[in-house]
């Protein structure tokens, strides 16, 4: 086998995945759970003083001198994010050694929300510095650190306690404003390649979680903005991903009952990634796992009261502006997909206001998830249908195809040592050319653009075990 595939890394372009998964069992393991897949360190071995610490006001004065002499402003945002790891990293240290004391990590919080709003108001500047040589470096830095600091902030929520939950859910919608300042500076497409860059291997579970992180992103955006479209379109890839993977493989989702259905820190966001997974989830077997799950979750969230009039309020209002926009846009495009959609999103929202209407709150939460899941499709449709999308995914999917074939010939796999590889490689062929017929209508193409995905997602994983197991035997 040829060992070639270590030394580089591979784009695919397919709506702007890096092949940096097929990288990621290059780089030794010892620096891959330290680093994201642009190399970008995301942990501190020392975090050195604690915010208990009574000479923890040195530390903060060095910091504070440090801010005082960095004038530009891709060094303050270089050195502010430097600043916010360290305090991630003195959370981390005081939730290992002092599980107990809440308040202790509530003033390591307060250390690190100061950090955050730092980088909000720097966040602003990212679109006046895309031109720079570091942006890209800054950029994906800022984004390693956020997914990263997502599932820091989420192991914290599990507590329990509420002063630290409700710190928490504000921590991560700041986050969430810097990551939507990037995505305005990069466009969609830029945003998905550095956003799937930073996604290591090959893991149902962790696209799934990820559609969740999304989720907060979305919260800063208003139902017309461009950027919620594309962000919807980004967490369908997430989730056909994941559904490629269980085709694949399914021992790759064994540990979803347990790890979605028990480690639950958010259940409003973990039941609208269930219903909206399920929104596109063709996988028979998969898709009936998730609404076990999903039960199960709806189940815990009620008996916990994690779930009432506030989030079913909140939900029914954001659908009810998307339903707004999406029959605005779609006077111009008349497009029957989208107009069963927002039908059937707008059936729902009336069972949900009913629910409302008679205090069944968590009953109406669970509708109103229903309604946003489908809203979601339509949006993530969008795209397709009111940008004109379609042309420019078939593009990159092309390139991705080329890009997969080309990397199997590198590392000598052909049809005979790899059959099961080539037939997928068939499969796509076919698909792609079916998706270049111009003339067919966004009803017909959409289904297709999905399939094609699919067998996209899942070739790229056969072709990484394939590449794995010659690595191993070598």
């Amino acid at each position: 086998m040829n060992t070639y595939i270590g030394k580089i890394t591979v784009i695919w372009a397919v709506f702007g995945l890096s092949i940096v998964p097929l990288g990621g069992f290059i780089v030794n393991t010892a620096i891959a759970a330290e680093t994201d897949n642009s190399g970008v360190n995301l942990s501190v071995e020392n975090p050195g003083l604690l915010p208990t610490n009574p000479f923890y006001f040195l530390k903060s004065f060095k910091r504070n001198t440090q801010r005082a002499f960095t004038v530009s402003i891709v060094k303050k945002i270089d050195l502010e994010l430097d600043i916010l790891n360290q305090k991630s990293a003195e959370i981390q240290r005081l939730w290992e050694i002092m599980p107990d004391d809440n308040e202790a990590v509530l003033r390591a919080l307060d250390a690190y929300q100061r950090s955050v709003d730092n980088l909000v108001s720097l966040a602003k500047k990212f679109g006046d510095i895309k031109e720079d040589s570091s942006y890209d470096r800054l950029a994906g830095k800022t984004i390693g650190f956020i997914n990263k600091h997502f599932e820091i902030l989420d192991e914290l929520k599990a507590s329990g306690e509420i002063r630290l939950k409700e710190r928490i859910f504000d921590l991560q919608g700041k986050l969430g404003f810097v990551a939507v300042e990037i995505i305005k500076a990069d466009g969609p497409d830029k945003f998905r390649d550095r956003f799937f860059s930073v996604l290591e291997g090959a893991d149902v579970i962790r696209e799934l979680r990820a559609v969740e992180v999304f989720d907060y992103f979305q919260d800063r955006l208003s139902a017309d903005a461009s950027e919620r479209q594309y962000i919807s379109r980004i967490k369908e890839d997430l989730i056909l991903k994941a559904e490629a993977l269980m085709n694949v493989n399914e021992d790759l989702g064994a540990d979803l009952p347990v790890i979605l259905g028990s480690s639950i820190n958010d259940s409003l966001r973990r039941l609208k990634m269930l219903d909206e997974a399920r929104e596109y989830i063709k996988n028979v077997s998969f898709k009936n796992n998730l609404s076990l799950i999903r039960q199960l979750v709806f189940d815990l969230a009620i008996r916990s009261r994690s779930i009432g009039k506030s989030e079913a309020e909140k939900m029914i209002s954001d659908g009810g502006a998307i339903i707004n926009f999406l029959n605005k846009r779609n006077e111009v495009f008349k497009s029957s997909l989208i107009s069963n959609l927002i039908s059937r999103a707008e059936f729902n929202l009336k069972q949900a206001q009913t629910s409302m209407t008679d205090g069944q709150y968590a009953q109406a939460v669970g509708q109103a998830s229903a309604v946003m899941a489908t809203l979601e499709n339509a949006l993530s449709q969008s795209v397709i249908i009111f940008n004109s999308g379609a042309s420019s995914e078939i593009k990159r999917m092309k390139l991705a195809y080329d890009g997969l074939t080309g990397l199997a010939k590198e590392n000598e796999l052909n049809k005979e040592n790899a059959p099961d590889l080539f037939a997928l490689f068939f499969r796509v062929e076919k698909s792609i050319v079916a998706l270049s017929d111009k003339n067919k209508k966004p009803e017909v193409l959409v289904p297709l653009l999905r399939d094609a995905k699919i067998l996209l997602f899942s070739s790229e994983q056969v072709l990484r075990d394939r590449i794995e197991a010659g690595t191993s035997e070598e």
